[in-house]
């Protein structure tokens, strides 16, 4: 009996581990004998998938089993190479896919924060209370969901995928970079001030340095200095000779501090800054634009790391 997990399971698969390149596209997809039964829990297990219930994908209604080790899912339609083959009978949703899964549930900028995520050199340990973050290397690419977006048609989910799929990019360092690209990339209507896309962590001088986000037709770099750091003399010292580099190549780079992120005034003035550097101007005519923006910054930045 085959077994596929999708969902939150598979979200937390992908949280815990990189990509394997020997992984290949499987053709196999949920039928009417993939009924979830109490003896593959223990093969899940091996996989670091311990959340429950376990979320799995069926075909047909009739096969639901919805307990405290199981919550399924009905997949009708095929998908085709929408799993991987982890052996041994059990399957786990592509990263496309399991975004995919997750979007219907999800607004778009949850998608895309996920999305980053995915794309990115980090995750957040879904099996610490602390939300320690893990080095991993990028599980897919932002041109992946994308193409994914594009061939799936007709499931609950698919608009705001493809939507959240414009602003989700790739080689993100931390889940802060993704949310400031969010808060200042993400359409008015969503809380964000519409700005153009940055590029995360983008060589620059041959790879001699990488800022956090990168305009480069405008030379425009934005560097986050978490908290998380130490801000004593050496760090200083090492900041201010690489910022005088990247000056001596025409580079403008604008610190970004967590206080400046969290308070509204400073974030506003910040996106200013970055518009004029753009040369693009903010075009904010909602009269609740104050309450999108409190509403997006809440559900992005009130989280524990």
């Amino acid at each position: 009996m085959n077994t596929f997990i999708g969902y939150n399971s598979a979200l937390e698969y992908w949280k815990l581990h990189d990509r394997d390149s020997r992984q290949a596209e499987s053709q196999a997809a949920p039928n009417p004998t993939s009924i979830p039964n109490m003896d593959v829990l223990s093969k899940i297990a091996k996989h670091r998938i311990y959340g429950r219930p376990v979320h799995l994908v069926v075909s047909e209604k009739r096969n639901r089993r919805n307990n405290s080790s199981f919550t399924t899912h009905i997949e009708s339609k095929h998908i085709k190479r929408g799993y991987f083959d982890l052996g041994k009978g059990i399957y786990i949703a592509r990263p496309e896919l399991c975004l995919l899964q997750m979007a219907q549930s999800l607004s778009i900028p949850e998608i895309a924060e996920i999305g980053c995520e995915l794309c990115g050199d980090y995750s957040i340990d879904p099996l610490s209370e602390e939300s320690d973050l893990l080095k991993l290397q990028p599980r897919t690419t932002a041109e992946s969901i994308r193409l994914f977006g594009e061939r799936i048609s007709g499931l609950k989910g698919c608009s705001n995928y493809r939507k959240a799929a414009r602003f989700i990019a790739d080689r993100s360092a931390s889940p802060r970079e993704t949310q400031l690209m969010l808060l200042l990339c993400l359409p008015t209507y969503l809380g964000g001030y519409g700005l153009p896309m940055p590029k995360f962590n983008e060589p620059i001088d041959g790879g001699r340095f990488r800022c956090d986000l990168f305009w480069p037709d405008a030379k425009l770099a934005l560097e986050y200095d978490s908290d998380m750091f130490h801000t004593g003399a050496e760090k200083i010292n090492r900041d201010s000779a690489r910022r005088s580099s990247l000056e001596a190549q025409g580079i403008h780079v604008v610190s970004v501090t967590s206080r400046q992120v969290n308070n509204p005034a400073e974030l506003d003035k910040l996106a200013r800054i970055v518009s004029s550097k753009l040369g693009k101007r903010l075009r904010i005519t909602m009269e609740d634009a104050p309450r999108r923006r409190a509403l997006l910054r809440a559900g992005l930045l009130e989280k524990d790391y």
